[in-house]
């Protein structure tokens, strides 16, 4: 009696762990998902600000060629 007791509340406690397993899991595959789709966001709006300030001294350097300024 009390053996089948200890039985199953170890089989409670050892579900219980693995839910927390997956949870734990989840959650930092959230914030690893977070992270890395915040961290491309930056590398495309740096990439995109690099593309605007060459474009812009691209066409100033033509401007100042033609002679406008």
């Amino acid at each position: 009696m009390l053996y089948d007791e200890v039985l199953h509340r170890g089989y409670d406690f050892g579900r219980c762990c693995s839910y927390g397993l997956f949870i734990s899991f989840v959650i930092y595959f959230v914030i690893l998902m977070h992270g890395l789709a915040s961290l491309m966001l930056s590398i495309e709006t740096c990439c995109s600000l690099l593309e605007k300030s060459s474009l812009h001294e691209e066409l100033g350097s033509k401007l100042d060629i033609i002679g406008y300024h």
